[in-house]
């Protein structure tokens, strides 16, 4: 029952005013998903001619693996004099296969708190992308899985990097400024993988990304993007991959690294990003299609692509998360 509290300094003809635009949203809602539903067939057909549709039950068989979740998050307290920050992420691990008997230590957390002037911009980002790396560079599971995009932690890094140049917080540049060079080291590690043991995956719950909408042009829904329509269009235990990761015309790139190594290692980077390649996988029908970006070594590899589809289909069980359990957990951390 909604409070009648939230409401009452709020004018009569306000809120009826809301509620009677409401109706408008459904009506054009209704006719988008209309027109994805007539379009369904068409798609599917020019996906299974391109080669892009498979199933799950194709792939070689794979045993449960474990997997772990890693999501960060920052908050910035306003003061009348200065802010106080505040940064975290944490790991969270998977539902364990009934196989599996080993202990995984810790730690599956970092934080970082500090008060700092106004101007702090983008360094907590920086902070918490760092944090994120080095805990999922560490942790010892078969999947980790990292909230997000691949190229989210370079944009993110990068506009901190650029504002240790602004009269910020001197305990957060400095922060920033010690932990990037592990931060790059990690990285790199992750987005050129090459270990068939053990995979790093990215996986956004909400992307504007569209490289089916790119290719197949006016054949694709207006307005959606591919987790949208592909949402509509796969059946449960269906994927639809691999695809070359949507990256700008001038590329991802560090306005700023301390030294020549960082900046080897960097453009070893940019070339380990321009080569990430995705899937998509509905594991169930209670369950949205996944956007998974992951190594160019993992998505050749088709014993890994089945390994990860194994865990999210164990971790997926659930009708009340849009994404898998470990992810879902560490988000509401």
């Amino acid at each position: 029952m909604i409070d009648d509290r939230y409401f009452k300094d709020l004018p009569q003809a306000l809120v009826e005013e809301l509620l009677k635009k409401c109706g408008d949203i459904a009506t054009e809602l209704i006719k988008n998903f209309d027109q994805m539903r007539n379009q369904k067939e068409i798609i599917r057909k020019k996906l299974q001619d391109g080669g892009l549709l498979k199933t799950k039950a194709a792939l070689p068989y794979q045993t449960t693996p474990t997997c772990c979740g890693v999501d960060g998050a920052y908050a910035i307290e306003k003061m009348l004099s200065s802010d106080i920050i505040a940064v975290s992420a944490v790991a969270i691990e998977g539902l364990t296969p009934p196989s599996e008997k080993r202990f995984w230590e810790g730690p599956t957390h970092l934080s970082f708190v500090d008060s700092a002037n106004h101007d702090v911009n983008s360094l907590p980002r920086g902070i918490m992308m760092a944090m994120e790396m080095k805990i999922a560079h560490n942790a010892p599971h078969d999947i980790v899985m990292l909230d997000g995009s691949f190229t989210t932690p370079i944009i993110h890094m990068n506009q901190a990097l650029n504002s240790i140049n602004d009269k910020t917080g001197n305990n957060l540049s400095k922060y920033v400024e010690n932990e990037f060079p592990e931060f790059l080291q990690n990285y790199l590690q992750i987005a050129s993988n090459t270990r068939s043991d053990k995979v790093w995956i990215y996986l956004p719950k909400y992307t504007t990304k569209h490289e089916l909408k790119t290719r197949y042009g006016a054949l694709w829904p207006f307005g959606y993007d591919d987790k949208a329509v592909l949402t509509q269009i796969l059946m449960p235990g269906e994927l639809v991959g691999p695809l070359t990761i949507e990256h700008p015309d001038d590329n991802w790139h560090f306005s700023r690294t301390p030294g020549v190594s960082d900046r080897q290692k960097a453009e070893s980077l940019y070339n380990a990003l321009n080569e990430i390649a995705l899937y998509y996988y509905r594991p169930n029908l209670n369950s949205p299609a996944i956007r998974i970006e992951m190594c160019k070594m993992a998505a050749g590899n088709i014993n890994l692509v089945s390994k990860i589809l194994q865990c999210l289909e164990f971790q997926c069980g659930s009708g009340g998360m849009i994404e898998p359990y470990p992810l879902y957990m560490a988000d509401r951390m």
